[in-house]
């Protein structure tokens, strides 16, 4: 086992004392740290298969006990990006520290067929720095101006932004969504010209900075200027993120992946075929090998973003792709490993709410749309439905964050609150409900406890304003009072009982009087029941027992704001995505964005939450209860930190 001892001499540099391990980048917190390791000689194209058959992960540990495991790679020469070579024994990590101090760390250094794709590796040493250990000083983080290095890690804290985790800034992300392409840049290594479709960039060789000189690459380092000062011109333009793909084989250019060609880039430009695009794929791309050179340019640009305060918005793939790599099980198999018993048990969990908030929006699926089109029913009880929709229903219930699920398909949004109503406990009361009045919101055999939307009726008055300015001026200032009075108990943090009685006392006699107001407009004819504000007014006057019931129960809530506040989600899902080709497409971002909406209410970070969801798979499905939005950190801090000395 070899001891490794790191100090810090001065940014960028550090002194080791052991010739296996190089320690490159400035050793400070949220800089990029890279421990390059020398290990097996061997070549992108070797067998065994250096991205396949050998697994490098280091666990480092800091003072204060976070910890990380963090995956290593094959990196060729170690200098891949200049060289463009295709061999040798260099292998690497990368690691930004979020506290300053020491890290110790312990290497572990596998090899075995298909080691590295191992959910639990149980491949034999590969020597060479396997069990090596050591520790680095991190320094203090950079003041604020260094890009984002100076501020720190964008995390989740709960709100509708990101903020910074040295800082504490918020992030709004401001920035060019296009061109996907971006990388299908000819200055990248082995860049096919599929279509004529290869950039230059060239109009941004004049904003090219010479502070990206250590970035250029190439035997003469002087490729990458025009798209490195592309990325110059959109930070100088007060951007501060820009998109791009990283695997578009089958969409869009079709230049752009991490992979070695078989052959040679006449080869798989000659395979790709207009009608055939995964022919290239299937022919000349070697699925499981990196092209390593091209990678570390790649590399490159991005370390330029984070050195100029630019968000790097990773698309991993898109649509057209979605079912090259394995015929899209691996998307399939994502949502069944943790994610699904998650979501059932969430599914379980809400029908146990005391308040179910619902309601819907349009949505297309094409493949309902395809059945519509040949006069094929999309709803078993109803042939002649022909809408599809997306229904949210909200869960609350005392002792747990709220629960936002989402569902798509031809049932509405009544249906599918009775259809999550079936797993409710036997013996619990009927819970309240609240939407709007709408028939498809309310089956006729459902049992709740109706409210309705307050602010749906005062919607009716309110879009009247101009043609009857005194009496709609009359009713909105009725619901002022009683929305004053609702605030005036949230600012208080009064209890559901509290808050009742609150209202009795003082919403009461305002909204008596508006009963009273609203009967006098139609019994003593001062409005034309036909008119649209006599319509306003029937509208209140027939679901007033449901308007009001935020008077009689506790808890009751005035409207279902929330709810079309998350059915936005979906909305705007609806105008980015415009559709969904499949029913089964449909349930599975249903599943992703209940969890994810949830978590917004449970103040998860969800991309955490998913990937931990992913990494422990297997105890969520045993226990998926203990792995929910607001309670899985309990079972993480349940696992002890791995250790150097372990």
């Amino acid at each position: 086992m070899g001891i490794l001892i790191v100090v810090g001499l001065c940014a960028g540099t550090a002194r080791a004392a052991d010739s296996r391990v190089e320690i490159s980048g400035k050793l400070a917190k949220w800089h990029p740290v890279t421990l390059t390791f020398a290990g097996p000689e061997t070549s992108e194209r070797a067998m065994p298969n250096p991205f396949t058959d050998y697994r490098l992960d280091v666990t480092l540990v800091a003072r204060s006990g976070q910890h990380y495991v963090v995956p290593g790679f094959y990196a060729a020469d170690g200098n891949a990006a200049i060289t463009a070579a295709e061999s040798g024994d260099k292998w690497r990590v990368h690691f930004s520290a979020d506290e300053a101090g020491p890290w110790s760390y312990r290497v572990r250094f596998l090899h075995g067929t298909g080691v590295a794709l191992a959910d639990d590796p149980q491949g034999d040493s590969a020597g060479f720095m396997d069990d090596m250990e050591g520790t680095v000083e991190i320094g203090p983080a950079d003041k604020p101006g260094n890009g984002f290095y100076g501020k720190g890690r964008l995390q989740y804290v709960g709100e509708r932004y990101q903020r910074f985790a040295e800082t504490g800034e918020y992030f709004l992300k401001v920035g060019a969504d296009a061109p996907e392409n971006l990388f299908a840049y000819e200055d990248f290594d082995a860049t096919p010209n599929v279509g004529k479709r290869r950039k230059t960039w060239a109009p941004h060789l004049q904003d090219y900075h010479s502070e990206a000189d250590d970035l250029l690459w190439g035997p003469n380092r002087d490729k990458g200027k025009a798209l490195l000062g592309a990325v110059n011109y959109l930070s100088g333009k007060g951007m501060n993120a820009f998109s791009f793909l990283t695997f578009n084989v089958a969409g869009d250019d079709e230049n752009v992946f991490m992979h070695l060609v078989k052959k040679d880039l006449a080869d798989y430009e000659a395979n790709h075929g207009k009608n055939t695009p995964d022919k290239a794929w299937t022919t000349s791309v070697e699925r499981l090998r990196v092209d390593v050179s091209k990678t570390d340019q790649w590399d490159r640009v991005m370390r330029y973003a984070d050195r100029k305060g630019m968000f790097l918005h990773f698309k991993t793939s898109e649509a057209e792709n979605c079912k090259l790599m394995d015929g899209g099980e691996l998307v399939r198999d994502a949502a069944e490993r943790g994610p699904r018993a998650a979501y059932a048990w969430l599914l379980k969990e809400a029908a146990q709410g005391r308040l179910l908030y619902n309601d819907d929006t349009p949505m297309r699926i094409l493949e309902l749309t395809a059945r519509l089109h040949r006069n094929e029913p999309v709803h078993e009880d109803d042939p002649q439905r022909r809408g599809v929709f997306t229904t949210t229903i909200l869960s609350e219930a005392d002792g747990r964050p709220t629960i936002s699920l989402f569902f798509t398909g031809a049932r509405h949004s009544g249906e599918n609150l009775r259809a999550l109503l079936a797993e409710r406990l036997a013996g619990l009361p009927p819970p309240m409900q609240m939407c709007d009045a709408l028939a498809r919101n309310l089956p006729r055999d459902l049992e709740t406890t109706v409210a309705n939307c307050l602010s749906h009726g005062r919607r009716n008055f309110y879009e009247l304003a101009e043609t009857f300015p005194a009496e709609v001026q009359h009713v909105l200032a009725c619901l002022k009072e009683v929305y004053r009075i609702d605030g005036q108990a949230k600012k208080q943090g009064l209890s559901p009982h509290a808050r009742l009685r609150l209202h009795q006392e003082h919403s009461g006699p305002v909204m008596e009087s508006l009963l009273q107001w609203l009967n006098a407009q139609i019994d003593e004819r001062k409005v034309e029941p036909n008119s649209s504000l006599g319509q306003a007014i029937a509208y209140m006057l027939r679901h007033w027992e449901k308007l009001t019931l935020f008077l009689r129960e506790p808890g009751a809530p005035l409207d279902n704001n929330v709810c079309e506040q998350a059915l936005k989600m979906a909305i705007r899902h609806r105008k980015n995505s415009l559709f969904y080709k499949t029913q089964r497409g449909a349930e599975v971002g249903d599943l992703y964005m209940s969890l994810i909406h949830t978590c917004d209410h449970a103040q998860a970070d969800p991309f955490d939450y998913l990937t931990e969801l992913q990494r422990h798979h297997q105890r969520v499905i045993q226990s998926p209860g203990d792995w929910l939005p607001w309670n899985y950190r309990q079972q993480l801090a349940r696992t002890p930190p791995p250790s150097p000395d372990a």
